[in-house]
């Protein structure tokens, strides 16, 4: 019984995560996200900057650059 109960709280809080927007994205909502996002073009001298950090070999801390807001929450 005790099984049947927590899986039912389980499906509960999943539910209740994804209403609220705080679940984790299956495979196919990912994708669908991955592909509604806006191409950005990066400069040469960032790409330079990723080349040489990743062929250094060596660790860096990296601080992402904010990406302009639509004000939209999911």
């Amino acid at each position: 019984m005790t099984n049947e109960v927590d899986k039912f709280w389980q499906e509960v809080e999943k539910d209740l995560s994804r209403q609220a927007g705080f679940a984790s994205l299956n495979p196919e909502e990912a994708q669908s996200e991955f592909e509604e996002l806006p191409d950005t073009k990066l400069s040469n001298s960032e790409i330079d900057s990723i080349i040489g950090e990743v062929t250094s070999g060596q660790f860096t801390d990296w601080a992402p650059t904010p990406v302009a807001s639509t004000g939209e929450r999911r």
